[in-house]
């Protein structure tokens, strides 16, 4: 399983694995926990997907990185509105999109009457007239019948 998962770059859902043999679900726990995979749950569709856990991929942070981290204050929704209000600025759900013209769908053009042209054939000019000529003697033959 782990040679699997290290070949797949964007990672294995846990169900495909568990279906393939019976004691796939222990395996995944084992490799989990000596931390060769990442396991990332998917709370909406309860789908979990397997990661390599790749050793060359792994950093230490020092600790005053840490504590700088851990400093950065989020600010809260709420409040962020009332600081660009008292700036004289507004939040984007509040400002109205421009108008944009509609373009009207091109009007159908109504649809010629198909003309029905006689074509001939100007270099079969002379075999027309042997048709022709085939014909009335094949006429005369059977009249005189």
């Amino acid at each position: 399983i782990l040679d699997l998962i290290q070949r797949t770059v964007g990672g294995i859902p846990k169900g495909d694995l568990s279906d393939s043999y019976h004691e796939a679900g222990d395996d995944i726990k084992a490799l989990e926990q000596e931390q060769q995979i990442v396991v990332i749950k998917n709370t909406d569709t309860n789908n979990d997907v397997l990661f390599y856990n790749d050793p060359h991929c792994r950093i230490t942070v020092s600790q005053p990185i840490r504590q700088l981290w851990h400093q950065v204050r989020m600010v809260d929704p709420t409040e962020l509105r009332r600081q660009l209000s008292r700036a004289g600025l507004r939040a984007l759900s509040t400002i109205e999109a421009p108008a944009v013209a509609r373009k009207r769908p091109p009007k159908k053009r109504a649809r010629r009457a198909t003309r029905r042209i006689r074509l001939t054939n100007v270099h079969l000019e002379g075999i027309q007239d042997l048709i022709q000529a085939q014909d009335l003697v094949d006429q005369a033959a059977a009249e005189n019948e």
